[in-house]
């Protein structure tokens, strides 16, 4: 096959799949619809995420608390069984 016949067979099928891929791609208000339909999404799992950010900065800092706690009660009973 010459360069000019693969060059053209090539050039045919990319245009062939440009034309498919143009019959999928939804039309602009699909694609618009889309587009509002994944934002909102998107700005429910940042807040989703954020929520949950701060729900671990709580619980981190409730397991900080929970750890001096016992460091000081294990400390006191050390104290008492040395007497």
């Amino acid at each position: 096959m010459s360069t000019f016949a693969e060059a053209s067979r090539r050039l045919e099928a990319a245009v062939m799949r440009l034309e498919t891929a143009l019959r999928q791609a939804p039309s602009g208000a699909a694609a618009a619809r889309e587009l509002s339909l994944l934002e909102a999404e998107c700005n429910s799992l940042r807040q989703a995420l954020d929520m949950a950010e701060q729900r671990n900065r709580r619980l981190s800092e409730a397991a900080d608390e929970v750890a001096r706690r016992l460091d000081r009660a294990i400390g006191e009973l050390s104290d008492i069984v040395e007497g």
